[in-house]
């Protein structure tokens, strides 16, 4: 019995770093600034659903399960099933509305969108003519200095992004390192005192 009380001190121990070991990177999740949120709503608001989506894919590979981003993406595929059900593309606006009944099924557009296309035959309306321009009439337009603004504040992001993910990656690194030496060391302490 003296035995066990004299590697009891030892044992409190390595399950104290295994417990610091294991939450750690539970610990280190980022969450998404409101610098970035207002960027997803100004995408939204200006009807640049695709932006959106792509600042949200992009966050989401930092902040994976983030119900904020979620929220934002059941948002945009919400709009752009609303859009497709005032082009009369029911067949298209039945689909997203689907996918977004999964994710918000409380949402009173989605409800009543759903109920509206089910007494509707469920296709797309093609035949809404759509004028092609010539090429030539096509003009580039200005960079107004509300979108170059913009597009330094996207640049900003992307570079922060890229700062948080080499702190995740060095953290990462040394918590994974510090856990190989305190097994070594565990292991060592282990050793020498059973001899």
């Amino acid at each position: 019995m003296k035995l066990f009380y004299s590697f009891y001190p030892f044992y409190l121990f390595k399950i104290a770093i295994f417990l610091l070991v294991a939450y750690l990177p539970l610990s280190i999740t980022a969450e998404v600034s409101n610098k970035d949120q207002s960027i997803i709503r100004y995408h939204i608001k200006n009807g640049e659903y695709q932006d959106a989506k792509n600042l949200i894919e992009q966050l989401s590979i930092v902040n994976f399960n983030d119900p904020q981003l979620e929220l934002f993406a059941t948002e945009i595929l919400i709009l752009e099933a609303e859009n497709a059900y005032n082009k009369k593309l029911y067949k298209t606006s039945y689909e997203k509305f689907m996918k977004a009944n999964v994710k918000w099924s409380t949402h009173p557009l989605v409800q009543q969108r759903l109920s509206e296309l089910q007494n509707i035959k469920i296709v797309d309306n093609t035949n809404a003519s759509f004028r092609k321009l010539p090429i030539d009439s096509v003009t580039e337009q200005p960079i107004t200095p509300d979108q170059l603004q913009f597009l330094h504040s996207r640049i900003s992001f992307l570079e922060e992004m890229i700062l948080e993910e080499k702190k995740i990656y060095r953290i990462t690194t040394s918590a994974l390192l510090g856990t190989f030496f305190l097994g070594i060391l565990g292991t060592l302490l282990l050793f020498s005192r059973t001899k």
